[in-house]
């Protein structure tokens, strides 16, 4: 009995290990992307619109992808607790979804425009909605990076289309959405390939459960 106890104890330490070693990777790759994701989103939305790329935009588009990746490593984290936590994190990361979506947007108003202003809040939080289904597809479907490209993409024309529903142009829709596809760019064959690994371990530690 004392034996199979060491033995349970173990396993446990080393799903925790793997588990911990996991949430390292992902929020390492997390901010390393970002660092070029939000500025490469921004220069590709200045160019279909037509703007000038300006020093201040870059800044903005680095600061908000940086602070995206960093929410998203603090679920990570939480995640690292085992699996009923992460069943119950799939639940509540649908409404975190919402929350980076309006936090994001209300710190880019904030400084562009010197206020929090209600109606970008309004678009972000409408906008996300592609994100969630995005997750779902993650959780649920083998998600290829065109879907994934696709849905954030999606996300930046509900984003400006509700902001021309409520009399704020933010920008062209192609601008919108080009920037969304060039983020999701990114990140997307990244997410494949680390997906497809651990897929692949999993799927040979429940092999391995079932031979024995």
């Amino acid at each position: 009995m004392s034996e199979g106890r060491f033995a349970s104890l173990a396993e446990r330490e080393d799903e925790a290990l793997i588990r911990f070693g996991i949430f390292v990777v992902f929020a390492v790759k997390q901010l390393l992307l970002s660092l070029a994701a939000g500025p490469a989103a921004v220069a590709m939305g200045a160019h279909a619109n037509g703007s000038p790329l300006t020093d201040t935009m870059l800044k903005i588009g680095f600061i908000a992808s940086v602070t995206k990746a960093g929410m998203e490593a603090f679920v990570g984290f939480v995640a690292c607790g085992g699996r009923k936590v992460a069943v119950l994190l799939i639940v509540a990361l649908l409404f975190t979804t919402t929350g980076m979506a309006i936090l994001i947007t209300a710190q880019v108003s904030q400084m562009v425009l010197g206020e929090i202003q209600k109606e970008l809040i309004i678009a972000a939080a409408v906008a996300s909605i592609p994100l969630m289904v995005d997750i779902q597809l993650t959780c649920g479907i083998d998600l290829t990076p065109l879907t994934k490209i696709g849905m954030t993409a999606l996300a930046g024309y509900v984003f400006v289309r509700m902001g021309n529903n409520q009399g704020i142009h933010i920008c062209s829709y192609h601008a919108a959405m080009s920037a969304g596809a060039v983020y999701a760019t990114v990140f997307a064959p990244v997410d494949l390939v680390l997906g497809t690994l651990i897929a692949a371990e999993t799927e040979s530690q429940t092999t391995s459960v079932d031979y024995y």
